[in-house]
């Protein structure tokens, strides 16, 4: 079948790993940012969120902006502070300033804190006189919630005792652990993640997050044992049905891999990165015909993925 053979579906959505892969940048980022009501979802299917394009160009904006130093959670704040002036408008229309930790939005040729204090643009015009610069500097445009400044300091440390976790909340314990997440101290988050477990029970969506930690971790036969969790907690938590059959691939359990996905795709026939990957894993055991089928849905569903050329060259061979 050519390419020109298949008809796509009406509109492209593009799942997290899609997305990620189109921007290049750690699906883990974009699970957190639509986790924290960063980027919103045109649909929900049995766990895994679906973006339209305008939700792919905020993303873009997202990573460029944390690039340049900004952090999520002061990001999430700001634009909730600034709610009344960006109310109905994408991130990509926002002219967020970053200095230092704060957070300042350029609107309509004024630079303002989310007080509404005016700032001196020093983009626009170069320099600054005494006062102003001291105006600027008496203006708190973040400010870190006890909870944070609490996380700053155990994180320096060590883990809470026994004791000290009873004090915590559910939501502190996973915020520390988002935290400690996007700063790159895995290890530590993985930690904080397994306190959040024992203290609160099993989680599908724990175990998930662990899972993915583990994985990023290099620890696959962990990673893979929290997707059974996942599973076994939620059966029809399609994403960690898909992310169990990659590891299972990687770890030179092809059959177990296909099983995996297969039964992903018992659950939703339409979510592309299971197609895809069932059919690579079909391609690489010797089963090409048997993975038409998967590649050619692929396309149907997802033709601007960036899988897709590789998806349209493996069906030229067959």
């Amino acid at each position: 079948m050519s390419h020109s053979e298949i008809e796509p579906e009406e509109t492209q959505l593009y799942t997290p790993a899609m997305m990620a892969g189109l921007l290049r940048i750690p699906v883990q980022n974009i699970r957190r940012w639509y986790r924290m009501g960063l980027l919103t979802s045109s649909k929900l299917a049995l766990r895994v969120p679906y973006f339209g394009f305008i939700q792919v160009q905020n993303a873009k904006q997202l990573a460029s902006w944390i690039a340049r130093g900004a952090r999520p959670t002061d990001i999430k704040r700001t634009l909730a502070e600034f709610a009344s002036r960006v109310e109905h408008r994408s991130l990509t229309e926002l002219d967020l300033v970053i200095d230092g930790r704060r957070l300042l939005l350029r609107d309509e040729g004024k630079l303002l804190s989310s007080t509404g204090q005016l700032h001196l643009d020093f983009d626009s015009k170069g320099t600054a006189d005494a006062d102003a610069e001291s105006l600027d500097d008496r203006a708190t445009v973040l400010r870190l919630h006890p909870i944070e400044d609490r996380a700053i300091n155990i994180r320096q440390t060590h883990l809470p005792s026994d004791d000290e976790v009873q004090q915590w909340k559910r939501d502190d314990l996973l915020q520390m652990a988002e935290e400690l997440e996007d700063s790159g101290q895995l290890d530590q988050a993985i930690e904080w993640y397994r306190v959040i477990l024992a203290k609160y029970g099993s989680s599908a969506e724990i175990c998930f997050q662990l899972a993915e930690l583990l994985y990023r971790c290099g620890d696959n036969s962990a990673a893979r044992e929290r997707y059974y969790n996942a599973i076994e907690l939620d059966e029809d938590f399609i994403e960690a049905r898909a992310n169990l059959g990659c590891v299972l691939a990687e770890t030179g359990q092809p059959d177990l891999a296909i099983a995996a996905f297969q039964g992903a795709l018992s659950r939703d026939d339409r979510y592309p990165d299971v197609h895809y990957h069932l059919a690579r894993c079909l391609d690489e055991v010797g089963q090409p015909t048997a993975a038409v089928p998967h590649w050619t849905r692929f396309l149907q569903l997802a033709p601007q993925s960036p899988w897709a050329d590789e998806a349209i060259d493996r069906l030229g061979r067959v």
